[in-house]
Order: structure tokens, then sequence, then C-alpha cells
């Protein structure tokens, strides 16, 4: 036995269930560090509960781009090509963090292909603390010439 009625016409709105589905628009905060397939819940703001029950909670799972990075933890892994004579010389790059700054960083002369240059601190904030960040890992890959005129071979042959 339980209690009820039967509800012989139903509203053509709702179909009898009590609740219509309708859009609304919530603001978030999202924490800095939180980082793809983490979940955020909004209390309380969900559908309402059924028998007069408090309302459900909306349930968000994060979605990030992180572009061309690699993102492990609070550290950042990227790749960028230089040329030969950068590599030989030393360079600076300037890379655009996911957050909209700008990291700046001496490569060193004579860097060799394939070296992986760390910038401590310029990583994702880390979740619980954000004052402390993971660092970029910068993968150089270096360009050759596909071809040599005969005064550069000269060059190269006096080093």
């Amino acid at each position: 036995s339980g209690s009820g009625r039967v509800v012989k016409i139903k509203c053509p709105k709702c179909s009898g269930s009590r609740y219509v589905d309708n859009e609304k628009t919530v603001s978030i905060s999202v924490p800095p560090g939180v980082h793809e397939g983490q979940v955020l819940r909004l209390l309380g703001q969900g559908y309402p509960g059924t028998g007069g029950g408090p309302n459900g909670d909306i349930i968000i799972v994060v979605h990030v781009d992180y572009g061309d990075c690699n993102v492990v933890g609070s550290d950042i892994y990227i790749d960028r090509t230089i040329t030969l004579k950068e590599a030989l010389l030393g360079t600076k790059l300037y890379i655009d963090n996911i957050d909209k700054t700008n990291t700046e960083f001496d490569v060193p002369e004579c860097t060799q292909p394939e070296t992986t240059i760390a910038v401590p601190e310029c990583g994702f904030c880390e979740v619980k603390s954000v004052n402390k960040r993971g660092s970029l890992y910068v993968k150089i890959h270096v360009e050759f010439p596909y071809e040599l005129t005969d005064a550069q071979k000269l060059q190269i042959e006096n080093l």
C-alpha cells in the first residue's frame, strides 16, 4: 500500500511528472590548477528533489584544451624547433602559456638536438597551492639545412 493519486489528465508540459526541463545559466569559478577530467560540483543547483526534497547538484566534468602541450600533473611538456644557427650560437625563446602569460628563456649555445630544457615555476598552479607551480619542459628540435653553398661548407670546415 502507498499514498498518492492517479493523474487522469496529464499536463502537456510535464506529462504528469510535475517537472519541466528548462535552461538556466549559472556562473562557476574554476580554481587555478584544475586539470582535464576533474569534477566540480555545484551544490543545490540541480533539479528539484522528489517528494519536496532538496535540489540536486550540478556535476561539471572539466575539459581543458592544452593545444600543442602535454600535461602531467602540474608540469607542461612542449616541443620547439630552432635553426642550426640558433642551436650553435644560442638564442632566446618566447613561449605563450595557456594562462596567457609569456615565458622567456635562454637556449644555450651548442644545444644538441632533442635536448630538453626545464623552466621551473612556469607550469600549471598546483591544485591545492596557488603559490606553487610546476615546470615547463621544452624539447628542442634542430632544423638542419637541406643543402649548403660552397661558401657555407668552407665556413663549417674552418670551425
